[in-house]
């Protein structure tokens, strides 16, 4: 069994742009309306040089289209990814853990597409696949692992390492959020308007739905 705490991550940027504090608390509010602080909850990004941020910002902002999957528990991180990535650019997509909706996706994957992989243990044979198919249709492939040996790591184009804290119960994502929170803010800056002109036309599509239902 894989325990879960549902847990609300803040990264907030200091002014010298290359460091940040992360507080994780509890995503259920009190009833006064704090979330009181996770105890004990640890917060680990290591081999991430300043330069990785930008450099996968960049990957993001000229790519045609983004899709993101992942393994058992590392698909609620693809999902995360997505989340935020839709709301600052178009063309983004969630690919399904299942074969069959892979192999469906895959016809549409092509040049100028990237594909981002999180792959952590147990390293699941379907998701190196999905690499190798990528590959054949001349995508670029961004993996997101740990510090173990991926085997889609020969195959990628860009690897960015990430650590998973262990839980009583299981593994805690708080780290690979806080890097995908880090690499939000670093794409923000690089798409400028552009990401502000984005998320008010979802917001106001949003607002058109909301309306339509009421």
């Amino acid at each position: 069994l894989v325990w879960l705490l549902d847990v609300a991550v803040e990264v907030e940027r200091k002014p010298d742009g290359r460091t940040g504090r992360v507080a994780v608390a509890e995503l259920d509010a009190l009833p006064d309306g704090s979330r009181p602080p996770v105890e004990g909850a640890e917060v680990i990004v290591e081999t991430l040089a300043m330069a990785d941020p930008l450099r996968m910002a960049r990957e993001f902002v000229k790519a045609k289209r983004i899709h993101a999957t992942g393994g058992f528990l590392t698909h609620l991180a693809a999902q995360y990814l997505i989340g935020q990535l839709a709301q600052k650019r178009p063309g983004t997509s969630l690919l399904s853990r299942g074969n069959h909706e892979r192999a469906l996706a895959s016809i549409d994957l092509g040049r100028g597409d990237l594909v981002v992989i999180f792959d952590n243990p147990p390293y699941e044979p379907s998701s190196l696949a999905l690499a190798k198919l990528c590959k054949d249709r001349a995508c670029r492939v961004l993996l997101i692992t740990d510090q173990g040996t991926s085997p889609i790591g020969p195959l990628a184009d860009l690897t960015l390492r990430t650590s998973m804290v262990p839980l009583s119960g299981g593994d805690s994502l708080v780290p690979v959020f806080a890097v995908i929170d880090e690499l939000m803010i670093t794409l923000a800056d690089q798409l400028g308007r552009r990401a502000s002109n984005n998320t008010k036309q979802v917001s106001d599509a949003l607002h058109r739905l909301r309306r339509q239902l009421d």
